[in-house]
């Protein structure tokens, strides 16, 4: 397992979607590393203005990899502090979202 850390967002830099694309981009590396290496790159989500702070942006930013190789995991107490319900957080990541604790 790789743990990614985490991307905070900066309102006065690059805008919201250019950071959201920088992401992505990386977030393909660390899926291509994760494959060859055999381990998977697990993006911890965070609340407060960090990338990742709901399952709709979670979604946006994971949902073109592949869960065999890039998947996130989230603490059940953060998402307290954010808008969701557990199970809609669940169900919007579908298979790249694990529990922490959770066997990956």
């Amino acid at each position: 397992m790789l743990k990614l850390g985490y991307w905070l967002y900066k309102p006065s830099s690059i805008s919201y979607h250019d950071q959201e694309k920088e992401i992505r981009t990386e977030l393909a590396v660390y899926g291509r590393l994760a494959q060859k290496h055999g381990v998977k790159a697990v993006f911890h989500t965070h609340s407060d203005a960090y990338f990742g702070c709901n399952a709709s942006n979670v979604l946006r930013l994971i949902e073109h990899l592949n869960p065999a190789h890039v998947v996130c995991i989230s603490i059940p107490a953060t998402l307290r502090f954010v808008a969701n319900r557990w199970r809609w957080h669940w169900d919007v990541k579908g298979s790249h979202c694990h529990r922490r604790g959770e066997k990956l």
